[in-house]
């Protein structure tokens, strides 16, 4: 997935009622026909300042840093409180395959009510825990989406005698799919004394980020999810109307794709993470002939990975190992 913010993206969020929709999904499927899906259309806006990008959402501002290798959290501002943080949060790496975690803790100083000075501080752990699916209300089936699991527990200290120290948790599930920028569905759950507070659900249609700018390398991972998503996954030797088969092999260094077109034909291959992140993008024109291209895997931790390939507009997709 190409998860980094950009300036002057905009996306359209609806609520969902909480209540109906099932947290773990069944069979790995998050099924949203029949949720409750509330009328008012809200935007959230990202706005670009100096090396960092600041959100503004329904709920707060946070202003991200960042970087290749992934986000964090240095200032957020609610409706309650402003906090600068001396030690940030990761907020999401690049990339984040099922079963990868972060952890650490944050801190920093700020205004409650725009007059208490306030501390708010705390750990956070977020993990990758679950891929599969999404059902949209519309019925339309989204593959390749993982979900992104934070817990907060979150102290908040006034400098007020008057008032306590405040301790809560905050569970936050964010549901990414291949292909697109932003989590498709966001779920915040607040407890305080093991008591729950408030439990809030977000819907972003993925139609509103497919029309977003500088998307042309999501649309490629896109098209070729959803192929394979409806077909096998662990197709070889694929041979089209149009001609084109292909093979992958591979050797310590690297994957070598082999094809042969029977027409002149542009290529674009990528080389991805199961989530969609993309670390290659090569585009080739060829005229009707055998080719191959050559795809570096050093640097690169053990795992599952995905080989795009788009053949004149049509898709191919397939599994590989880097061990």
């Amino acid at each position: 997935m190409q998860n980094r913010i950009y300036g002057g993206d905009s996306l359209e969020i609806r609520r969902m009622d909480f209540s109906g929709f099932d947290l773990d999904g069944k069979d790995k499927t998050w099924n949203l026909k029949g949720v409750k899906l509330y009328k008012k259309r809200l935007r959230s806006r990202y706005i670009e300042k100096k090396d960092t990008l600041l959100s503004i959402g329904l709920l707060n501002r946070v202003l991200y840093q960042q970087s290749r290798g992934g986000q964090s959290i240095v200032s957020i501002e609610d409706k309650l409180m402003q906090i600068d943080y001396k030690e940030a949060e990761e907020y999401l790496r690049f990339p984040m395959k099922q079963g990868d975690s972060i952890a650490g803790q944050f801190s920093g100083k700020g205004l409650y009510c725009g007059q208490v000075p306030v501390y708010r501080y705390g750990t956070y752990v977020t993990k990758a825990d679950s891929v599969g699916k999404i059902i949209l209300p519309s019925g339309k089936e989204i593959y390749g989406v993982a979900r992104v699991h934070t817990e907060r527990l979150i102290n908040l200290d006034y400098d007020n005698k008057t008032a306590e120290r405040t301790k809560m948790q905050e569970n936050v599930y964010r549901w990414f799919a291949d292909g697109y920028r932003y989590p498709i569905l966001e779920a915040i759950i607040t407890t305080k004394s093991e008591k729950v507070m408030e439990q809030l659900l977000f819907y972003c249609n993925p139609e509103d980020q497919e029309r977003l700018a500088s998307n042309d390398v999501n649309k490629v991972v896109r098209d070729a999810v959803a192929k394979v998503g409806e077909s096998s996954r662990n197709e070889k030797n694929t041979k089209n109307d149009d001609g084109f088969r292909y093979e992958i092999s591979q050797n310590g260094q690297g994957i070598s794709i082999h094809y042969q077109t029977e027409k002149p034909v542009k290529i674009v291959a990528m080389l991805a993470s199961n989530q969609g992140y993309v670390y290659q993008h090569i585009e080739r024109n060829d005229g009707a002939d055998t080719g191959e291209i050559d795809i570096s895997t050093n640097g690169l931790r053990r795992g599952q990975y995905v080989v795009y390939l788009n053949a004149n507009g049509k898709n191919h997709a397939e599994k590989i190992s880097v061990r």
